[in-house]
């Protein structure tokens, strides 16, 4: 029995197809699990606040952490954690967040309540933020343009 040579084409296209399609979703899966942290620095009059940030994206559910350091007038007043669940979607490159749990590590008055969006201090606060990939480790979160921060994939 001879086999025709369309066969092979028909088999060969068969076979570019589904790597084509594995590797589409291979590609969007990473962009929507992964983890990665970074580094924010946030001045407003005489009132800083610096912090390693952490972020964790896994289907459609978030986590984040920080801990930093608030000063006034340079001196360093307080040492500040947080940590917040989300659920989010991605949406043409923008990631749209809205905050669940709520961790702190202040009682007192909210000294970032000037500083830092809702989305970080209170439960249920919507944040849409935009994330273009830098590189295969990296991605650069922007709000209207103006970049954020650089955030640098990690495996943890």
């Amino acid at each position: 029995m001879k086999i025709k040579p369309w066969y092979y084409i028909l088999l060969a296209l068969l076979a570019a197809g589904v790597f084509l399609t594995t590797i589409f979703y291979w590609v969007k899966y990473q962009d929507d699990n992964f983890t990665c942290e970074g580094e924010i620095n946030i001045i407003r009059d005489n009132v800083a606040f610096n912090a390693l940030l952490h972020f964790k994206f896994n289907n459609g559910k978030g986590y984040f952490n920080s801990l930093g350091n608030l000063s006034k007038d340079g001196k360093v007043t307080e040492r500040l954690s947080k940590a917040l669940t989300f659920n989010y979607t991605n949406y043409h490159g923008y990631i749209i967040m809205l905050s669940g749990e709520n961790k702190t590590s202040y009682t007192k008055e909210n000294p970032l309540a000037h500083i830092v969006p809702d989305f970080f201090l209170y439960s249920e606060r919507g944040f849409q933020i935009k994330m273009i990939r830098q590189n295969a480790s990296s991605y650069l979160f922007l709000q209207e343009e103006t970049p954020l921060f650089y955030c640098t994939r990690t495996n943890k």
